[in-house]
C-alpha cells in the first residue's frame, strides 16, 4: 500500500476530535509546550552567557582572561548547584499523547517505555557491538506477538592508548522487530547483509558475526540473494524448508536497505533494519511544535503501522 492511499476513516477522525478535548491531551500538550519553553530558555541564557564572557575577555584585556574565565566557572557552579529537573518531554509526548493516538488506530496496540527484547537472541540479528540500547517499544498484541522497538548499538574508539575521552562509533541505529510463527523449525538461522569493499571488491560483512559454533554458511539458487546476503544455520534441511522462494524473493525487494538482518531460533524470528530515523518523532522546539497537530500524528504513525506491517506480512500470509 503507497502512503498518498493511507487515509484517516471518519471514525478515527471523530475518536481523534474526541481526544484532542479530553483532559489527558490538554494536560499533556500544556506539560510539553512547557518542557520546550524551559529548554528554549536553556539555550537563550547560555548564549548570553557566552556572550558575557566575550564582552569580559574583550573589554577588559589581558585582565579579561581570568575575569571571563572565573564568570564561567560560576555559570558551571550555579548550574549544577540549582540541579534542574531532567526533561520529561520524550515520556510526555508519547506516553500522554502518541500511546492514545496509536490506540484509537489499532485498540489492542500499546506503547511501552523500553523494549524486552532478550539481549543472547536479538544479539544474532546485529552488528556485534559493546553497547545495546532498546528505546521505545511498540507491541500489537497480536495472534503473532508482533513487536518493534528503538535499537541502538556502539563501541568507542580511543585515539591513543592513554586517550581518557573515547569516542563513540554506531555499529546499529534503527528497529528490531520480533514475532512468533506459527510453526518451529530445527535448529537456527542467521542471514545477514553483506557488500562489496571499495577497493578489493571482496565481501564483506561488517561487525554481523560470521559463523557461529555449529552453524555452516549455505547457498542458494537465487543468485542475487548470494550476492546481498550470507547464510548461516545449524540444520541445513530445516533453514531451505525455511527460505522458500517467496521468502527469498521478500529479501530481495529489501536490498536497497543494505541493513536488513534476519535471525530465526525455533519459532522466534527476529528482523533488525538499520536506518536514519526511530518508530516516531518528537516535536521538541516551538516550531515543530506549531506544525504539529493531532492529525498530521495520527497519519503518520498509521503510515508507520502499515510500513511494520508489510515489513513482516510475509510470515503471516506463508503458511509454514
Amino acid at each position: 500500500m503507497e502512503k498518498d492511499c493511507i487515509r484517516l476513516t471518519s471514525e478515527e477522525k471523530e475518536r481523534l476530535i474526541e481526544f484532542k478535548k479530553s483532559d489527558k491531551f490538554l494536560k499533556a500538550y500544556k506539560q510539553i509546550k512547557e518542557e520546550i519553553g524551559l529548554e528554549e530558555r536553556k539555550k537563550l541564557y547560555f548564549r548570553l552567557k557566552v556572550l558575557f564572557c566575550l564582552f569580559l575577555l574583550v573589554k577588559f584585556f589581558p585582565l579579561g582572561i581570568y575575569l571571563s574565565f572565573f564568570a564561567f566557572i560560576i555559570f558551571m557552579t550555579y548550574a549544577v548547584l540549582k540541579e534542574e529537573k531532567k526533561s520529561r518531554l520524550v515520556d510526555t509526548y508519547a506516553l500522554g499523547i502518541v500511546n492514545s493516538i496509536l490506540q484509537i488506530l489499532d485498540p489492542n496496540a500499546e506503547i511501552c517505555v523500553t523494549g524486552d527484547f532478550v539481549l543472547k537472541e536479538y544479539i544474532k540479528v546485529v552488528p556485534d557491538s559493546y553497547h545495546y540500547a532498546q528505546g521505545w517499544m511498540f507491541k500489537y498484541n497480536d495472534d503473532r506477538c508482533l513487536k518493534v522497538c528503538n535499537l541502538r548499538a556502539w563501541h568507542e574508539e580511543k585515539n591513543s592508548e592513554h586517550d581518557t575521552n573515547p569516542r563513540e562509533v554506531t555499529d546499529f541505529r534503527g528497529l528490531l522487530y520480533g514475532l512468533i510463527l506459527p510453526h518451529s523449525y530445527a535448529g537456527q538461522l542467521r542471514v545477514v547483509p553483506t557488500k562489496k569493499s571499495k577497493f578489493l571488491k571482496k565481501e564483506i560483512q561488517g561487525r554481523y558475526l560470521e559463523a557461529l559454533e555449529g552453524e555452516r554458511k549455505i547457498d542458494v539458487e537465487d543468485v542475487l540473494h548470494n550476492e546481498n546476503y550470507n547464510i548461516y544455520c545449524t540444520d541445513e534441511v530445516s533453514a531451505r524448508k525455511f527460505l522458500n522462494p517467496s521468502v527469498l524473493a521478500w529479501f530481495d525487494q529489501q536490498i536497497s536497505k543494505q541493513g536488513l538482518s534476519l535471525y530465526l531460533k525455533e519459532n522466534k524470528l527476529f528482523i533488525s533494519v538499520y536506518q536514519d530515523h526511530y518508530l516516531f518523532q518528537v516535536p521538541y522546539t516551538q516550531e515543530m511544535l506549531d506544525a504539529w497537530s493531532v492529525e498530521t500524528a495520527a497519519l503518520s504513525l498509521k503510515e508507520l503501522n502499515q510500513e511494520i506491517r508489510d515489513m513482516v506480512g510475509i510470515f503471516y500470509q506463508l503458511s509454514m
